[in-house]
């Protein structure tokens, strides 16, 4: 039986209310049906998605740290959690964007050779501390640090809060035994069920994430043992295994193939058949040679 070709072209926005960007099922009117000796192979064909996502967001929870005002005595005055608007932000106007939260309190300058931060206490009346919560990769600070008048240098900044796009697909179980360590709390390999993945850093923000298999590569091609597929369920994460939740709309094209698992094994069957035939008729030949020279 010649190999059955389908095409899905699936668009994230149709989908159905309840369903997020996200998370979402896609259900075919036409189920591939498998039979008894038959395969399946799944390929990316191509995946677009614009790169809208922020580095600065609430959805992370990278965006707040707190401020610690103190009297000079050291008593606490105040504590404050100061909102980062969430953002696409670079070192230069991140560092804008604090020197605005902290004004005459705290002045901010970036140190390029070094890709840090240098805080430093502009109101001599007070003592600050900074506790940077979930924001020491953008702030360069890891645990609560008090911020000097002389001034008190950060280790380097990390505008990246995630590097790379990972589309899984949980409802197909993949034959190679793909594995990952993304979704395991150690370094033990578990099962995986990702489909395709992509490095958003190789994109600017607010352009497209595009990724185009015109050359019938196999990258991300992939035999299942799913007996029928009737549903397709999509799930965006990140390599720190978060869902991406600020996702924009995106496409996607696979092609789906339903081969006949028997071709190769019955090929080679009957390449080995004939030689076996082969071996018997000279050897049934050289029997009769031998005996008609033994007769004379």
């Amino acid at each position: 039986m010649p190999n059955q070709t389908y095409h899905l072209f699936i668009n994230s926005k149709n989908r159905l209310a309840n369903q997020t960007i996200y998370d979402f099922t896609v259900y075919l009117k036409n189920q591939i049906i498998v039979g008894r000796n038959q395969g399946i192979n799944i390929n990316v064909m191509s995946f677009s998605m614009l790169n809208s996502m922020y580095n600065v967001n609430a959805t992370i929870q990278n965006n707040t740290f707190t401020l610690e005002e103190r009297d000079v005595s050291n008593v606490l005055v105040s504590s404050t959690t100061i909102t980062i608007p969430y953002g696409n932000y670079t070192a230069y106007t991140l560092r804008d964007a604090l020197n605005g939260l902290l004004t005459n309190k705290i002045s901010v300058v970036y140190n390029l050779a070094t890709n840090s931060y240098t805080y430093t206490k502009t109101d001599a009346t007070k003592r600050f501390y900074i506790i940077p919560n979930k924001c020491t990769k953008l702030l360069g600070l890891k645990l609560t640090t008090e911020i000097m008048t002389s001034g008190t240098s950060a280790d380097y900044i990390n505008l990246v809060n995630y590097s790379h796009i990972i589309l899984k697909s949980p409802s197909l179980e993949f034959e190679d035994l793909s594995q990952d360590n993304i979704s395991t709390p150690e370094s033990t390999m578990g099962i995986s069920n990702i489909l395709f993945t992509c490095n958003k850093q190789d994109y600017q923000p607010f352009q497209m994430i595009s990724y185009k298999n015109e050359d019938g590569g196999d990258s991300y091609s992939f035999n299942i043992i799913n007996k029928n597929i009737s549903h397709l369920n999509f799930v965006l994460y990140n390599e720190n295994n978060q869902i991406i939740e600020d996702a924009p709309d995106y496409q996607l094209e696979l092609k789906i193939i339903v081969f006949d698992k028997n071709d190769d094994l019955y090929r080679e069957l009957g390449i080995q058949s004939l030689s076996l035939l082969d071996d018997i008729y000279f050897t049934l030949l050289n029997i009769l040679f031998s005996k008609k020279k033994y007769l004379l």
